[in-house]
């Protein structure tokens, strides 16, 4: 089950990008590290190592 059919609308992004690395792991792959340019992409461990790459076009709040 996807994490976006747990949490639906009322997820927030930090729960939905964790849940979906949650979900990949669990179906026997290993992330090894992500990037993002969100602290809510990096927020949520499940990844070896999170790395910012800052986009100063946008902001998810």
């Amino acid at each position: 089950m996807s994490p976006r059919t747990r949490c639906g609308a009322k997820c927030t992004t930090t729960g939905y990008k964790s849940g979906t690395r949650k979900h990949i792991e669990a179906r026997g792959h290993r992330i090894v590290a992500h990037f993002g340019g969100q602290w809510s992409d990096l927020n949520g461990g499940h990844s070896g190592r999170a790395f910012t790459m800052p986009n100063p076009m946008y902001h998810l709040p």
